[in-house]
């Protein structure tokens, strides 16, 4: 019953990595239509999330093993995490998107490269976090917990270079500096939940 679960989270996971994968282009570069399709597809995540999320409900009221137990709570953990992570890109991600159509606003490239970066190295994580979920593997969620501190370095990074455009000489400046602040910040917050993954895939 657990091993059939997995397999649906590795279903859920791969769902919001496809999400994942996309959301920075569509939330730099998209158009209403393209923000407007990656938000729907937060819809399958709910619905996958919620038939797993009952299903582990239903196989917790059997007697199990004390071990069995464990793993049914980590595969509820990481399930949750997975679900907020579609949730950060839908809400909060997909809005920003939205802030920079109605401000009219073109991200510099400078802007982006720094971003691309942090969704770059935010990836990794979340493809190393859902390994250590689905297989078990103490070596992936050890690498996810270990990248704090280059995801550290990256969001310093981050501000300095925001510092750096706010007083620069350009349209909009300020509500460039905020939307491209907060697309940082949801980045860092999908490694916050792949940091729970982690963490529940080492028990």
């Amino acid at each position: 019953a657990l091993d059939r679960a997995r397999m649906e989270l590795l279903h859920l996971g791969n769902r919001a990595r496809d999400m994942f994968e996309v959301v920075l282009d569509i939330v730099l570069r998209g158009d209403l239509d393209d923000l407007e399709a990656l938000a729907e597809r937060d819809e399958a995540i709910d619905a996958l999330h919620g038939m797993i999320v009952t299903y582990l409900g239903d196989v917790s009221q059997e007697e199990l093993e004390p071990e069995q137990t464990a793993e049914l709570m980590r595969l509820m953990e990481a399930a949750n995490a997975i679900e907020n992570i579609g949730d950060v890109i839908e809400t909060n991600l997909v809005g920003l998107g939205h802030a920079r159509l109605e401000a009219g606003l073109v991200v510099s490239p400078a802007t982006a490269s720094m971003l691309t970066e942090v969704h770059r190295v935010i990836g990794r994580a979340f493809d190393a976090a859902i390994v250590a979920v689905i297989q078990r593997n103490a070596g992936q969620a050890e690498l996810v917990l270990k990248m704090k501190k280059e995801v550290k370095a990256l969001s310093e990074e981050a501000t300095t270079h925001g510092a750096v455009r706010l007083i620069a000489e350009a349209p909009n400046r300020i509500s460039a500096y905020r939307i491209e602040m907060d697309m940082v910040a949801d980045l860092l917050r999908i490694y916050y939940f792949c940091r729970r993954m982690a963490r529940a895939a080492k028990g």
